[in-house]
C-alpha cells in the first residue's frame, strides 16, 4: 500500500476514542480502509511499515483541535462503509467468477469430416525401404521386424507410387528417382497442386448441408507445405466462403497443431458467440520421403501418411464441449524431435527416445493435465497416434486399460501418422459416444511439446 498523506496532529487522543474504535472496526472488516485527508491539512508521510490499526490511530490523533472532531467521525464512518463494501465484494467475487463461467458462452466442436487420398502406399514404401537394406541382412531383418510391430496396415498418399518398389522411380510421374529425389521447390509445387484439392473434399463433406456464408473464421494447420497466396485463400475460393472471413494459418508446429487450433477456436467463440470457426488440418507427409539408409530414418518414413480433417467450432451446444487446455514443453528433450526445411525437402528427426520422454512427462504432469483427477475417472481418450510405441508410453504412464486407446490405435492402423490431422481422426470417433462423458485429448511434437485438452461429450 502506498504511503498515506494526512494532516499534522497534536497529542489529545482521549476525546476521540469513539472515532478511533469505529475506524478500527472498519479496518477489521477489510484489513485497512482508505482515508483521504482534506486539503486544508498540512500533509505528513506515515511510513509503510506502520500497521493499519496504528495508522488510523495516528490519523485520529492528528485531529487534535476540537473543531475537526466531526471530520474525524465522518472519516471513521466512511472507513466503516468502505470496509463493509470491500468485505462484501471479497465474499461475492468467487460467486461472481463462478456465475461468469456458467453464463459466458462455451465452445463446442460440432462436427468433423475426414478424408485421405486414394493411393495406399504403405506396402510400396515398406518394399522400397527393404530394397535399400538388401545388402545388409542384419539391418534388413531388424527393419522388417520393427515395421511389422508398428501397428500400421495402410497409409495414403496424394502421389501415385511407381509399379515396382525396387525399380528406379519412386512415384508414377518419375518426380523422384533413386539418386535424384525432388528438390524442396518441386515438392512445394506438388503441395500447392494437391493440398487444396484434398482439403476441399474434407470441407465439402463437413459443410454439405450448411450455409457457408455464415462461416466467420478459417484456421488452417499444416507443416508440410507453404505458399502465398496460400491454401487459406484457395479454400475461400474453392469452398464458397465469404471473402471477408477471418483467416489464420498455424504453420510448422507439427503433430500438435490441431490442439492449438481448437484452443484458438475456443477463444474466438467465447469472445464472440456468433462466430462459426472452420478448422482445416491438411498434411501431405509422404511428400517428404527421402532416400536414406539410416535405420531410424527408414523406420520413421514408414509411419507417415497424407490426410485432412475439417471441423466446425461454434457456441451451439452439441457435439463436444471444449473445456480446458494445457501445454507442457520439455525443453531439455528438444533434440529428440525436429522438423527442418532442407534443400531436398523437409527433414524429420524422430528419435527412438521419444516414447520414454513422453512417458516421463505424463507421469510428472498428469495432475495438471487432468485437473487433479485420477486417470481412471476419464471416460474417453483421443491421443495422437504418433506411433505404436508412443501410444504404449501413454498407456503405461497413465496406467490405462488396453481398451482406453482403442480409437487412437485404430486410426494408426488405418492411416498411419498424418501429423496435425491425426488426432482429429481420433476426435471424430469421440463424436459417436453418448453425451456426458469426460475425455482427454493430447498430441505431441517438436519442443518436446505435449498439447492437451479436456472435453466432454454434449
Amino acid at each position: 500500500m502506498p504511503d498515506v498523506h494526512v494532516g499534522h496532529a497534536m497529542d489529545r487522543k482521549s476525546r476521540l476514542q469513539p472515532a478511533i474504535r469505529q475506524i478500527e472496526f472498519g479496518s477489521f472488516l477489510h484489513g485497512s480502509a482508505l482515508l483521504v485527508a482534506e486539503p486544508a491539512f498540512e500533509p505528513t508521510r506515515i511510513p509503510k511499515k506502520v500497521g493499519p490499526f496504528m495508522r488510523h490511530r495516528r490519523l485520529i490523533s492528528q485531529f487534535a483541535n476540537e473543531k475537526y472532531r466531526h471530520r474525524a467521525i465522518k472519516c471513521s464512518m466512511q472507513a466503516f462503509t468502505l470496509g463493509t463494501l470491500l468485505q462484501f465484494a471479497d465474499l461475492m467475487s468467487p460467486i461472481a467468477l463462478m456465475l461468469g463461467a456458467i453464463l459466458s458462452p462455451q465452445a463446442y466442436l460440432n462436427g468433423i469430416a475426414t478424408c485421405v487420398p486414394e493411393h495406399d502406399v504403405h506396402r510400396f514404401f515398406l518394399g522400397y525401404g527393404a530394397s535399400l537394406l538388401e545388402n545388409d541382412a542384419q539391418r534388413l531383418a531388424l527393419f522388417e521386424r520393427m515395421v511389422a510391430l508398428a501397428g500400421i496396415e495402410h497409409r495414403y498418399s496424394c502421389f501415385a507410387p511407381a509399379d515396382d518398389p525396387r525399380g528406379g522411380a519412386i512415384d508414377r510421374d518419375g518426380t523422384s528417382v533413386r539418386g535424384s529425389f525432388a528438390s524442396t521447390a518441386t515438392r512445394m509445387r506438388m503441395y500447392e497442386a494437391a493440398a487444396p484439392e484434398l482439403a476441399q473434399r474434407a470441407v465439402d463433406r463437413l459443410l454439405a448441408n450448411d450455409d457457408r456464408s455464415l462461416i466467420t473464421h478459417l484456421i488452417v494447420t499444416s507443416c508440410t507445405g507453404f505458399s502465398a497466396p496460400g491454401i487459406d485463400l484457395e479454400l475461400v475460393q474453392r469452398c464458397g466462403l465469404s471473402t471477408s472471413v477471418e483467416r489464420t494459418i498455424i504453420g510448422f508446429m507439427g503433430c500438435y497443431a490441431a490442439i492449438n487450433a481448437l484452443k484458438l477456436s475456443r477463444h474466438i467463440v467465447r469472445s464472440d458467440p456468433k462466430a462459426r470457426v472452420l478448422i482445416v488440418n491438411i498434411e501431405l507427409c509422404t511428400l517428404h520421403f527421402k532416400e536414406a539408409t539410416e535405420l531410424e530414418k527408414l523406420i520413421s518414413f514408414c509411419l507417415w501418411g497424407d490426410g485432412c480433417a475439417a471441423s466446425l467450432v461454434t457456441a451451439e451446444p452439441h457435439g463436444i464441449l471444449l473445456e480446458s487446455f494445457h501445454a507442457i514443453v520439455a525443453a531439455e528433450r528438444k533434440e529428440l524431435m525436429s522438423w527442418n526445411i532442407r534443400d531436398d525437402g523437409f527433414d524429420m528427426v524422430l528419435s527412438g527416445q521419444v516414447p520414454g520422454a513422453v512417458r516421463e512427462t505424463l507421469r510428472n504432469e498428469h495432475p495438471a493435465i487432468l485437473g487433479g483427477r485420477p486417470a481412471k475417472e476419464i471416460d474417453l481418450w483421443a491421443v495422437h497416434p504418433g506411433g505404436r510405441s508412443v501410444l504404449d508410453a501413454v498407456e503405461r504412464a497413465l496406467e490405462l486399460k488396453p481398451a482406453a486407446l482403442a480409437a487412437s490405435r485404430e486410426v494408426l492402423r488405418q492411416y498411419g501418422n498424418m501429423s496435425s490431422a491425426t488426432v482429429m481422426f481420433a476426435m471424430a470417433e469421440m463424436l459417436k459416444e453418448p453425451s456426458g462423458l469426460l475425455g482427454c485429448g493430447m498430441a505431441f511434437g517438436p519442443g518436446l511439446t505435449t498439447e492437451t485438452m479436456m472435453f466432454r461429450t454434449a
